[in-house]
């Protein structure tokens, strides 16, 4: 962890707060490979099945491997007959719990009950309830796992377009040269209206309204655009949407928030963590408001021509359970899908939130040879690293925007268009799943 920030710390803070920080990385570094990690037998019955107690260890991009002293984390589960039963576990590195809950299968993964998910410091960070894989407060189309799926079927879907002329120029070679099936596009971002003119000009892409009602960004942020005096509760002093809500009671159901915003406070220099704790909100927003402000995004995009395919949040927000139920009201008005939440049934296979760029080729590679039949979803956040890309944060935006131009070179790479062609895998957008004249998922047949 300390070597992979250095550069960024070289450059952005003095030399003795620095050494503290390296420090205090080596220390904790430390702590954690002292922790003894239980070894399971993981055995397996005489048709291969897993059965018994197991322990699987994962890197730090969740990618299962073997040597215990690489591992980020790991879990402990057990199977009868291959499939897992009774309560699991998943643990950082250190011993800490990292999620716990009922899993009823692990691939895909589906869910079942309460799940909770802890920061480093065992603390609460989400709180999920399930039945069967379907999040509770579903829609009514909403649509279970595939019990017997025959095939490998992948959406690979980017998000965050419209912020800046980077994600727009990703957003072409995405679709233009890469294997990218779906787009969400922010309507309220300051790049939209070139955004818009794009999608204009290739009616065949899939196209969905990332919603937003937080930017996620402390230098690069947006207005409402339902009037200010409308939407209070949805504002920061500066009078731009807040930055996140991290502290509110939403960030304990369904934020997909990048933990790293408020989990690192120990490596942000005290003026960046400043910046941002002014900008988040510890309230819930009023949920009028933020109906109106959600209607206003529509209502923007469609009057620069965008035909919306289907809605998803921008930090996973506004489809908090809390707030979710104005989402599921303005997709039924427009008889369009939500494909969050597992609710269109997919399995989510890859999140690069941190700015890691060791999620490379070779490791996204790894992942689809390693898929079996099923339905899958993928989102990456795809830009061009250049100087606007590194500008939209003043703290992370040196590890965004690399992460971001990694994920269009994966996404263009002949390495992973070989994968896909070897594996057979079906590449689908959110559109293929949902019949728009009936209003609900398409079978599994059509």
């Amino acid at each position: 962890m300390a070597m992979k920030y250095l550069a960024i710390f070289v450059i952005s803070i003095p030399s003795f707060l620095f050494a503290q920080e390296l420090a205090k990385d080596i220390e904790e570094d430390s702590t954690e490979l002292q922790h003894q990690i239980p070894i399971n037998p993981n055995k397996v019955d005489d048709q291969g099945r897993k059965t018994g107690k197991w322990t699987i260890l994962y890197d730090k991009g969740w990618n299962e491997i073997e040597n215990s002293g690489e591992a980020a984390f790991y879990r402990l589960i057990t199977y009868k007959e291959d499939k897992p039963v009774g309560k699991m576990g998943d643990y950082y590195r250190s011993g800490q719990i990292q999620m716990e809950g009922v899993l009823i299968s692990d691939n895909p993964v589906i869910f079942d009950g309460e799940i909770i998910w802890y920061t480093k410091e065992g603390k609460i960070r989400r709180l999920a309830f399930f039945n069967e894989g379907l999040a509770e407060g579903s829609p009514n189309w909403a649509k279970k796992y595939d019990s017997n799926p025959k095939k490998i079927r992948l959406i690979i879907r980017g998000d965050d377009f419209g912020n800046t002329h980077a994600s727009n120029l990703a957003l072409d070679q995405a679709f233009s040269k890469g294997v990218m099936t779906s787009a969400s596009v922010m309507s309220g971002a300051p790049w939209f209206t070139e955004t818009a003119e794009l999608i204009r000009a290739n009616p065949e892409w899939s196209i969905g309204l990332h919603l937003a009602l937080s930017s996620g960004t402390d230098r690069l942020n947006w207005g409402p655009l339902a009037p200010i005096s409308e939407v209070k509760s949805l504002v920061a002093e500066d009078g731009n949407l807040y930055l996140s809500y991290p502290n509110s009671p939403l960030s304990l159901y369904y934020i997909e928030e990048p933990t790293y915003l408020f989990s690192s406070d120990q490596e942000m220099p005290a003026k960046a963590l400043e910046r941002r704790r002014l900008l988040t909100s510890n309230k819930i927003p009023n949920i009028n408001e933020v109906e109106k402000e959600l209607r206003a995004q529509i209502e923007r995009a469609l009057s620069l021509g965008v035909r919306i395919d289907y809605l998803d949040c921008h930090m996973g927000v506004a489809c908090n359970p809390l707030l979710a139920p104005v989402m599921i009201k303005l997709a039924e008005e427009l008889c369009v899908p939500i494909p969050e939440r597992d609710w269109m049934g997919t399995t989510n296979v890859w999140e690069a939130y941190d700015g890691d760029v060791s999620y490379n080729v070779e490791k996204f590679v790894n992942m689809l040879d390693l898929l079996k039949p099923g339905t899958y979803r993928i989102v990456l956040h795809p830009t061009i690293d250049n100087v606007e890309s590194r500008a939209v944060d003043s703290y992370f935006g040196v590890k965004s925007a690399p992460a971001g131009q990694n994920d269009l070179n994966m996404l263009m790479s002949k390495e992973v268009k070989a994968a896909i062609e070897r594996n057979g895998i079906e590449l689908i957008s959110i559109s293929d799943l949902w019949d728009y004249e009936k209003c609900q998922m398409r079978s599994p047949s059509n």
